[in-house]
């Protein structure tokens, strides 16, 4: 067990969380949004924290603008082995081909404000519309080059 932000809980690589002050093992609650959480109570203060992102700060090395990606895309799994922390841009990237089933070269932009949503490819924008005409093009110019 690792030693969780300078506290006196401990998690263990399973995402049990153990409180060395009282030496009991803390109760994980599942939101309706499928991630699993705890409440800890630092400084005479409680705050919710995520199960997974307390694996990261303990094992992971995890720093507040990094995001901890649940590898297999089961909310609840919080097994370390199934953890990974990404940037915000790969998290993105992981994200929208999730959603889209794009090609790697390819990102998804989302609407904003009435807009309709867009892609891009080497930094040009282009509808859905003309999704196939990008990949068939890079298909092209890749077996040209």
């Amino acid at each position: 067990m690792k030693q969780i932000l300078d506290t006196n809980y401990y998690i263990n690589k399973d995402g049990q969380v153990y409180n060395q002050k009282t030496g009991r093992f803390l109760t994980e609650v599942t939101k309706s949004n499928g991630y699993k959480r705890y409440s800890l109570s630092i400084n005479g203060y409680s705050k919710h924290y995520y199960t997974h992102r307390l694996l990261g700060y303990a094992y992971l090395n995890l720093t507040d603008d990094m995001f901890m990606d649940h590898i297999n895309n089961v909310r609840g799994d919080n097994r370390l082995s199934n953890l990974q922390v990404l940037t915000r841009q790969e998290h993105i990237r992981k994200d929208n081909r999730k959603y889209k089933n794009l090609p790697d070269f390819v990102t998804y932009r989302a609407p904003r404000r009435g807009r309709r949503e867009r892609y891009s490819y080497m930094n040009e924008m282009f509808s859905s519309v003309d999704l196939d005409k990008v990949i068939a093009f890079k298909k092209e110019y890749e077996n040209n080059h």
